[in-house]
């Protein structure tokens, strides 16, 4: 298909190979026949940047391409799939997010996926949605102060300060951004509030004390999808 031009590739896509088989969207069908050793199809017909195929079609019974995908159990490896999707542009629909819970069984991990998932559906570039995956723990720290409510992590909901801990523990690189999420977004009173026996306090200061370097691989990013405290790379 790259030595194709542009007439030669409207004349595939407009091919019976890609037209509905019996009603059924093309791609709804190879995802409800496909075997084991199909994924590299699979894989194939979401990435290609030459094929003209709508991913957000219905099937002819209205079910998602999720949907489809999850009826057949020879698929193995959805999640992959499904943020392979999601990378070209699929949308997660209201009962794509039931299907998930069944895929996703663990509700941490479910609820974290679910978050990465629609934030994924407010970005427009497969590089920035990369990133968002790559960074999801990261993201899952800003969401939870964003939220007032901790989510993607095995702590209870009021656990504020041992998740701090681990936050300035574990994203010290990233340690910059996180502060002034939790100050913008007012949890970082209520770990004043609460770090009684002051481990924050010389966790904040053990932090200040080194000055460790911080990154800004994530920083576009994050000025995306919070703009409210956007940054640029001379802060840091």
């Amino acid at each position: 298909m790259e030595a194709l031009d542009e007439f030669e590739l409207s004349v595939l896509n407009d091919s019976d190979a890609f037209k509905p088989k019996d009603g059924q969207p093309r791609i709804h069908h190879w995802f409800s026949i496909a075997k084991k050793g199909h994924m590299g199809f699979l894989e194939h017909m979401i990435d290609s940047a030459y094929l003209e195929i709508d991913l957000n079609e219905k099937s002819k019974d209205n079910a998602t391409l999720l949907g489809t995908m999850f009826r057949n159990k020879a698929i193995e490896h959805k999640m992959w799939l499904l943020r392979k999707l999601i990378r070209k542009g699929y949308t997660l629909k209201k009962e794509d997010e039931t299907i998930l819970a069944q895929i996703e069984t663990d509700p941490v991990e479910y609820e974290s996926t679910l978050i990465i998932f629609r934030l994924a559906n407010e970005l427009n570039s497969s590089y920035m949605i990369d990133e968002l995956f790559e960074h999801k723990p990261l993201i899952c720290i800003i969401e939870s102060a964003k939220r007032d409510e901790i989510i993607g992590y095995r702590y209870q909901k009021n656990q504020w300060i041992a998740f701090a801990n681990n936050a300035i523990h574990s994203y010290t690189d990233y340690w910059s951004y996180i502060e002034k999420a939790f100050k913008n977004y007012g949890i970082w009173e209520k770990l004043m509030l609460l770090d009684k026996k002051k481990t924050f306090h010389k966790k904040l200061a053990k932090f200040h004390a080194t000055n460790p370097k911080q990154k800004v691989d994530c920083i576009p990013l994050l000025n995306v999808l919070y703009p409210e405290l956007k940054k640029e790379e001379s802060e840091w």
